[in-house]
């Protein structure tokens, strides 16, 4: 019995660790998002979009020009900032949905270089068009 009330006990314990150091690193990264946008405020966003209903599916953004991108969450959509100018996307898309034969069928398409032009003050979406399998990369306009 007092093996089972240690146990919970450490589960707990490491549940309230985790989310701690989660909390904590969401913040930073927050922190540290505001600070790059104050000192580039000619960035512009990129909605990064990736939908499905029966599978999963996700793209994702290996590097921007060779670096890791400055990312961002509005809701239940994210993206990165890019600063004006030319710059290559390089991305992957993975989609996995229920199959017949095998429980799960995965494609992955990529990784795929994009070279795409920013100007300052758009707002783009980047995504993965499945009917024509490529990259897309479109300005759009926000009501």
């Amino acid at each position: 019995m007092d093996f089972i009330k240690i146990y919970v006990a450490g589960i707990i314990i490491f549940c309230l660790v985790y989310y701690v150091g989660i909390f904590i690193f969401m913040k930073r990264k927050k922190e540290n998002t505001q600070k790059w946008l104050l000192e580039n405020p000619s960035a512009s966003k990129i909605f990064v979009e990736s939908k499905s209903f029966m599978e999963n599916s996700g793209l994702y953004i290996k590097n921007v020009d060779g670096q890791t991108p400055v990312t961002f969450y509005e809701g239940r959509k994210g993206g990165i900032y890019l600063l004006p100018g030319n710059h290559i996307i390089e991305a992957m898309y993975s989609q996995t949905r229920p199959g017949i034969i095998y429980k799960r069928v995965t494609k992955t398409y990529g990784p795929v270089k994009t070279d795409v032009k920013v100007e300052t003050g758009k707002t783009y979406k980047y995504f993965f068009d499945k009917k024509n399998k490529n990259f897309i990369f479109t300005e759009i306009t926000l009501n």
